[in-house]
């Protein structure tokens, strides 16, 4: 089909489908006879290896790619008798996702970008591997069927190279939407199909003479994983069910790069959190006779999956101590109701996370002047906000803009960007270099340094 304006996944040289593991595989595998029969000793047959081919746009790469793959295997050689050899995910070409994410209003990242992403989630899993003959080709998409063929070739080919034979099956694995284009196998006796069916639907019948098997879901959790679902949390910038969805270095890569419009939250102001809090339960009590109105639910779901970067002490919200507890009521409102007790709960939980959610500006052992006086004198080396900077590093977003020279005279600095907030660069250098938490300047501070960051005053 034509590319338009959609270009191959460059040729660097590498294998199209990597085949040291599968060579290897082939030649251990190859000189080993299956028993005939549990107990069996001496005789035996020769084992019928076996490589799996699993296609799509991988858009992104999920767990449930991993663990089709992986079920597949598991019931080919618990069931059927055979021996996986190696197995190879081949994301598509960007001429077919493209035009299909744009058609669909979704985000579309390159074969390059879905490549890596694949190559992250199948690296702790040795028989797996990433084929990139289907995302190479000049001139068009390759559907699955070609695809199918070209491994098959391959696989072929090699096993001819490593033992003399061409006896090693390709399986073709699928669910049962697209098994409604290939549900009758591809005829033959080096290629065969492996459907994976949902929980609950019955498993695609097994012909064994034309290679066509089926096998249930492994999970009820992992059947319900999409690559559509993925890409609407990272829209919502939820981090704890990204890691859920997605092998942990690809969450990590997707977070770095600002992928699928990854925004995450982040809410500088814990006074400000206080009050939309507070009106969403005077809203459950006005409307819903005490109940969680969809607003204060709503509020809940994104300080979940936010960050909290608070100018106030932590002792400010929680007093160890009698002074602690004068301090905290001559700086503001940090008890109940005023300050709610299901908001403190949930700062609490967010702290203990790995890394920390939540990082308070100011140390409890700052003897706090007032506005304006920061956290220590004038500092080009800015100490209190390098400790945000490593902190906001632990959850895999890039290190703040603390040089001068960027803010204020560098031509590819801040001059040649969109301000979020129309704060002037020495503004903003001022407020850091003392440690203060003026919010315009900490917002511009926040986004232009991470812009898959959105600073969040008042919810």
């Amino acid at each position: 089909m034509n590319s338009g304006h959609y270009h191959p996944l460059t040729n660097d040289g590498t294998d199209a489908w990597p085949s040291l593991y599968l060579r290897r595989a082939i030649a251990t595998h190859s000189s080993k006879l299956s028993p005939i029969s549990d107990g069996d000793e001496g005789m035996g047959v020769k084992p019928k290896l076996c490589v799996l081919l699993t296609t799509g746009a991988m858009n992104p790469i999920h767990r449930g790619h991993t663990a089709m793959l992986t079920h597949a295997k598991f019931s080919l050689e618990r069931h059927h008798g055979f021996t996986v050899v190696a197995g190879y995910v081949s994301p598509s070409h960007d001429s077919y996702v493209g035009p299909k994410m744009i058609m669909g209003g979704q985000t579309f990242v390159n074969a390059e970008e879905r490549v890596a992403m694949c190559r992250l989630a199948v690296k702790e899993i040795e028989w797996l591997q990433v084929g990139t003959w289907e995302a190479r080709q000049l001139g068009g998409w390759p559907d699955y069927p070609e695809v199918l063929d070209d491994l098959t070739k391959h696989v072929l080919d090699l096993e001819a190279d490593v033992n003399g034979t061409q006896d090693v099956v390709v399986f073709y694995v699928c669910g049962t939407d697209h098994a409604s284009y290939c549900g009758g196998g591809f005829r033959h006796h080096n290629k065969g199909l492996m459907v994976i069916s949902r929980i609950g639907d019955p498993c695609h019948p097994t012909d064994v003479g034309r290679l066509i098997f089926g096998a249930g879901a492994s999970s009820k959790d992992i059947e319900a994983l999409s690559s559509s679902g993925v890409r609407t949390v990272c829209e919502n910038g939820n981090i704890s069910q990204l890691h859920g969805m997605l092998h942990d270095d690809v969450a990590s890569q997707i977070m770095r790069r600002g992928m699928y419009n990854w925004k995450r939250k982040i809410f500088i102001s814990a006074s400000a959190l206080a009050r939309a809090w507070r009106k969403g339960e005077s809203e459950a009590d006005a409307e819903c006779g005490g109940m969680t109105s969809d607003a204060l639910t709503d509020l809940r779901t994104q300080c979940d999956a936010a960050l909290f970067f608070f100018g106030s002490k932590r002792s400010w919200l929680f007093p160890g101590n009698e002074a602690e507890l004068v301090e905290s009521r001559y700086q503001g409102q940090y008890e109940p109701p005023h300050f709610p007790a299901g908001l403190a709960a949930l700062i609490r939980v967010k702290e203990l996370r790995t890394p920390s959610e939540v990082y308070f500006l100011k140390p409890s052992s700052l003897e706090y002047k007032g506005f304006g006086e920061g956290c220590h004198p004038p500092d080009p080396l800015a100490p209190a906000f390098h400790g945000v900077s490593a902190w906001l590093e632990r959850h895999d977003l890039k290190p703040l803009l603390l040089t001068r020279k960027w803010w204020l005279s560098d031509k590819c600095g801040y001059t040649s960007r969109e301000s979020r907030t129309g704060t002037m660069a020495r503004t903003i250098v001022e407020n850091y270099e003392i440690g203060e938490h003026d919010y315009d300047p900490c917002i511009e501070l926040l986004y232009q340094s991470n812009p898959t960051l959105d600073p969040v005053l008042n919810p």
